[in-house]
């Protein structure tokens, strides 16, 4: 069911690598919910995704990327929210 993915020997710490074999589609979907209601949506890009200043409204979200075969939308992701390299790639 899981497949397990190493960086390659030899590699630093906090290596980015796609799972061999994972499509390079991405799809984001950003669900947020507060006390008025919950709402869901696809975005294009990390670029259309919320901004630190947007986040402090008050409402929770979840930002979903399903397909890690993209490692250039992993890494503008962890870019855009100050996300630890080392998390990174333990996603």
């Amino acid at each position: 069911m899981f497949k397990k993915r190493y960086s390659r020997p030899g590699s630093g710490p906090a290596t980015l690598s796609s799972l061999p074999g994972a499509p390079k589609t991405v799809v984001l979907r950003v669900m947020e919910y507060d006390e008025n209601g919950y709402t869901e949506k696809d975005v294009n890009s990390v670029a259309e995704l919320p901004n630190h200043s947007e986040l402090d409204d008050g409402k929770v979200r979840w930002i979903e990327m399903n397909g890690l075969g993209d490692v250039e939308t992993l890494r503008a992701l962890g870019a855009k929210y100050d996300l630890h390299p080392l998390a990174l790639e333990d996603v």
